[in-house]
């Protein structure tokens, strides 16, 4: 953001120490995590709620000020608490109604458009090791993808039809 002269900052919420939702378990494991909120900001108005879940054993020597002035995937990468590199993410995004606790969060009415990002990070043997969930109010957001390669379909890729 620096490069398009805006100044972005992060702004932790809430941390703690505690035991995964069944869905976190199923990509992540059952095992103690460490979630993180926070409020990203780009010269000081917020444009995305951030929830991180990484497993708490990695995390034990981190602070307040390293979940704010950093991302976790510098934080993984540079203190040599994972034993592989981070290699890629599966990503999914997702149209939504914000709920009342974002709204009030991100500024904007109960009921706004938002974006709604799921993230899965993997490590060079391909096991999960970070999960974020991000939401974005949907007038402060978009996302560009480009296809490279031979085109073989004009159909946007990754598209999926949901209930």
């Amino acid at each position: 953001m620096a490069e398009i002269g805006v100044r972005p900052r992060r702004k932790v919420l809430d941390s703690e120490i505690c035991w995964p939702t069944k869905e976190i378990s199923e990509i992540l494991g059952e095992q103690e995590m460490l979630r993180v909120t926070r409020i990203n900001l780009a010269d000081e108005l917020p444009f995305a709620r951030v929830t991180v879940w990484l497993p708490s054993a990695w995390a034990k020597d981190f602070s307040l000020s390293d979940y704010e002035q950093n991302s976790f995937y510098k934080l993984l990468s540079t203190r040599n608490v994972i034993k592989r590199p981070l290699s890629k993410a599966v990503q999914t995004i997702s149209a939504i109604v914000i709920s009342a606790e974002d709204a009030k969060l991100l500024g904007v009415p109960t009921g706004s458009p938002a974006l709604r990002c799921l993230r899965t990070t993997f490590d060079s043997a391909g096991d999960a090791v970070l999960f974020s969930e991000y939401v974005f109010p949907g007038h402060l957001t978009e996302f560009v993808t480009e296809m490279s390669g031979e085109v073989t379909s004009i159909a946007p890729s990754g598209l999926r039809l949901v209930d």
